[in-house]
Order: structure tokens, then C-alpha cells, then sequence
């Protein structure tokens, strides 16, 4: 009896066309509840102004807190240039910790007051300066929600 040799199947490509990587892009990250609320590249120098104004912050403060230069976020501010994704998401928690920090202390003059004492909280020193990392902005969302339930540390 003779074998039949098996017939070979063309191998089925499982790639996206060649169209599909014609360009390189940041994906689209989506903040907050509804996915069309914001996007980051809708994120303009103005829309960073209004969380700028919330806080008694300087600009070299803010500096500081994004981890970019006084004469970048002057550039930006004067050609109302958009930011790119790492300081946009910055910015958004350190808004997220003002309106939450505002909502318990009932006033801004509160709330930033607290913000800028330095006290130290489970052996860290919270502060401004604290600020410019994402963990120290975790820790002080951390602190407001024990403020807020009433276990103040």
C-alpha cells in the first residue's frame, strides 16, 4: 500500500496588514469615569492652568513637582504647547489630591495649609516636596482618606 504524502496547508498569517504599522503613537489613555472625558492629547497648557490655579503653588514649584524645567513650562505656557503623557498624568493626580483635600478641609486655605506643614506620617516626612513623587502623592491621598473616616494618624 502506498502512502499518500500530506498535503501541506499554506501557514495563515495571524499579523495586521503592513497599514497597521505605518505609524508610531502614544495610545489614547483615558482618565476618570466616562472614557471621552479626557484624552491625552487633548491636554493643552490651558486645561494645566486651571489645576495650576487651585493651588498656591509657584511655577518653580510646579517645576519641581513634574520634573521639568521653569523655562519649559514657560514655553509651553506661551504657545499654549500640549504635555506628553508622564506629566499629564501628574498633573491629573495632583489635581485628583487638591479637590479631595479641598472636599475635606471645606476650604483651600485648609487643606494647602495642611499640605505644607511637614508632618511626619508612618515614619516618612510629608510635605510639598513630597509631592514630587507619585508615591508621595499616594501617601497623601492615603493620609486625607484616614482624615476623612477619622483615623488620623
Amino acid at each position: 500500500m502506498k502512502k499518500r504524502a500530506a498535503r501541506k496547508k499554506p501557514l495563515k498569517s495571524y499579523l495586521p496588514g503592513d497599514e497597521y504599522f505605518s505609524r508610531a503613537e502614544e495610545p489614547i489613555v483615558y482618565y476618570g469615569k466616562n472614557p471621552s472625558q479626557l484624552m491625552v492629547r487633548d491636554f493643552s497648557y490651558s486645561r494645566f492652568k486651571k489645576v495650576y490655579d487651585m493651588a498656591p503653588f509657584s511655577f518653580k514649584d510646579w517645576a519641581g513637582f513634574l520634573h521639568l524645567s521653569e523655562r519649559t513650562l514657560l514655553r509651553n505656557a506661551s504657545e499654549n504647547k500640549p504635555f506628553e503623557g508622564i506629566y499629564i498624568e501628574r498633573i491629573m493626580m495632583l489635581e485628583r489630591l487638591f479637590k479631595k483635600g479641598i472636599e475635606i478641609f471645606s476650604t483651600p486655605d485648609a487643606f494647602f495649609n495642611w499640605l505644607i506643614k511637614p508632618k511626619k506620617i508612618l515614619g516618612h516626612v510629608l510635605d510639598k516636596n513630597a509631592l514630587s513623587s507619585t508615591e508621595g502623592i499616594l501617601a497623601a491621598e492615603d493620609e486625607l482618606g484616614r482624615i476623612e473616616h477619622g483615623i488620623y494618624i
